[in-house]
């Protein structure tokens, strides 16, 4: 890579997995998802998010090349169609709540959240109710938000949650605050997070998911650790 490219460890950002009649935007077909773990699991890079933020935390450079899978949402094809494909490659993934949406129509069920928990998936909070964070104005609301859902998680899955992610990407200084008073390890943020050395773990960015990421090509540029500056760089010439 170009000397002026530093790496950045990928975190790949999916939402539902299934058809893209309902909402393309977000939807990688299965086919589509099959093939991209298919891709991601022959470069044996894979990781759980939570082992790439312990590597950020405690591991001094050079760090190992690894990948993180995520889904936000919650939705109820995460179980139904990404669950057998993450199965069969062996791909650890990060799936974030939105808590009150659990059991609502197209959304994952506890009892889905359990089992998917029980075989090594694990979950993060994305908030009780999905707000854009940056407009709300009360901290007492904002804290529920963000605390409660941790809570009532760790209640139901029995297990520690560390991980958060901001609804539609949003997040202030004082979010931040409250989202390591919390106690998460980190957060993770929609491709607007700060990069290069020294990332700042609760601002974590992603690279956005979809069926034209599926080329070969396409796919290992995303991968690479180089994608997100090498557009910026292409954009500046």
């Amino acid at each position: 890579m170009p000397f002026f490219l530093k790496y950045e460890h990928p975190i790949l950002n999916y939402h539902r997995v299934g058809s893209r009649e309902g909402d393309p935007a977000m939807t990688v077909t299965q086919d589509a998802f099959d093939r991209q773990m298919s891709l991601l699991a022959s470069q044996e890079r894979a990781v759980s998010l939570e082992e790439l933020v312990s590597l950020l935390t405690f591991r001094k450079d050079p760090l190992p090349k690894k990948v993180a899978v995520t889904f936000d949402d919650g939705y109820e094809d995460n179980y139904t169609r990404a669950f057998s494909v993450l199965k069969t490659h062996r791909i650890p993934v990060t799936i974030f709540l939105v808590t009150e949406w659990i059991g609502k129509k197209e959304f994952l069920s506890w009892e889905a959240v359990q089992e998917m928990s029980k075989e090594g998936i694990s979950f993060g909070s994305h908030t009780k109710t999905h707000p854009y964070l940056p407009s709300v104005s009360s901290r007492k609301i904002l804290e529920e938000e963000i605390r409660g859902s941790r809570e009532l998680l760790e209640d139901r899955l029995g297990r520690s949650v560390t991980l958060f992610s901001y609804p539609f990407g949003g997040f202030t200084e004082e979010a931040k605050q409250l989202v390591q008073e919390a106690g998460y390890k980190a957060a993770v943020t929609s491709n607007r997070g700060e990069k290069g050395k020294g990332r700042d773990l609760y601002a974590l960015s992603r690279i956005k998911m979809t069926d034209a990421s599926t080329p070969p090509l396409i796919f290992n540029l995303k991968t690479s650790g180089y994608y997100e500056q090498f557009k910026k760089k292409k954009k500046a010439y």
